[in-house]
C-alpha cells in the first residue's frame, strides 16, 4: 500500500532503545521546589521575648506613670489609679513634706537636663549655661517670668549670644516646684544666689497672669526690680514693729 505523500515519511522508531524514560527524568523529579518567603512560622523565642517586653512595659507604666496626669511631675504620685499621694502612704507623705527646696528643685530639674545638661553647662549657641550665668544669679523677677511663660529669640548670657527657645512651665509645675527649681539652679554648680520662695513665684504669676506668649530679652530687661517678700517678725507682728518708737530709749541704752 502506497503511503500518503501529504503525510510525509514515517518516523524511524527504534523499539530496541534500552533507556527508560523514568530513569531519564529521575534527576528532575529529585529536585525540590524553591523556598518562598512569608510562609515560615514565627519563632516561639521571638514571641516570648515580645511578650516579656510588653509585660514589663505595662508594669513600668503602671508603677511610674504619675497617674497619667499631665500636671504631675513625680512618677510615683497618683500611680496605680489612686489620687495623688495615695499610693505613697503616710510614711512617704511625711518624707515628701520634709524635702528641702533644693531637693524639690533637683527632682524637677530633670525636665531641664536635655537642654541645659546635668551640670548646667548648656549647649553652645543654642541653650545658655546656668552655672555662673548672670541671668541666673541676677534679677529674680526676670528668672521667674522665664520659667512661668518661657522665652524665645536671641539672648546674651555672660556676653555670649544664644538663640534657642525655652518652653513655659507655669502650667505644668506649681509654685512650690518652680521655686524649688529656681533655688536649685541659683545654688548649684558653684552658684550662690538667694533662695526663691513659692510666695515670690505666686506674686509674679499673679502680676503676669494675662501673659500668653513667651518673653523676649528686651521685654525682660525692662524689669529692674527684684521680688521681695517681707517676712513678719516672730509672733505675727511686722518686722518693723520690734523697732523702738521715735523719741523712746531702747532698753539698756
Amino acid at each position: 500500500m502506497a503511503s500518503d505523500p501529504q503525510s510525509g515519511p514515517e518516523p524511524a522508531l527504534d523499539y530496541s532503545e534500552p533507556h527508560d524514560i523514568v530513569d531519564i527524568h529521575s534527576a528532575v523529579m529529585r529536585e525540590k521546589q524553591d523556598p518562598k518567603d512569608g510562609l515560615e512560622p514565627i519563632s516561639l523565642w521571638l514571641v516570648s521575648l515580645c511578650g516579656m517586653f510588653l509585660f514589663f512595659g505595662g508594669a513600668y507604666l503602671t508603677l511610674f506613670s504619675g497617674g497619667f496626669r499631665w500636671n504631675v511631675f513625680s512618677e510615683f504620685e497618683g500611680s496605680l489609679g489612686g489620687p495623688p499621694g495615695a499610693t505613697s502612704g503616710a510614711a512617704a507623705g511625711a518624707e515628701k513634706a520634709e524635702l528641702t527646696p533644693i531637693q524639690i528643685g533637683e527632682r524637677a530639674y530633670k525636665n531641664c537636663v536635655s537642654c541645659h545638661n546635668a551640670q548646667g553647662t548648656g549647649q553652645a549657641g543654642v541653650y545658655p549655661p546656668l552655672a555662673g550665668a548672670d541671668w541666673v544669679l541676677g534679677n529674680n523677677r526676670r528668672l521667674i517670668k522665664i520659667l512661668l511663660h518661657g522665652m524665645e529669640g536671641p539672648i546674651k548670657v555672660n556676653g555670649v549670644a544664644y538663640n534657642g527657645a525655652m518652653p513655659p512651665w507655669g502650667k505644668t509645675l506649681d509654685d512650690k516646684k518652680l521655686a524649688g527649681v529656681l533655688t536649685y539652679i541659683r545654688q548649684s554648680w558653684g552658684n550662690n544666689a538667694p533662695e526663691v520662695s513659692p510666695e515670690m513665684v505666686a506674686q509674679v504669676r499673679a502680676e503676669s497672669s494675662a501673659r500668653v506668649k513667651p518673653w523676649t530679652e528686651p521685654e525682660l530687661l525692662e524689669f529692674t526690680e527684684e521680688v521681695v517678700i517681707e517676712t513678719p517678725a516672730a509672733g505675727g507682728a511686722p518686722a518693723d514693729a520690734a523697732a523702738p518708737a521715735e523719741g523712746t530709749t531702747p532698753a539698756g541704752g
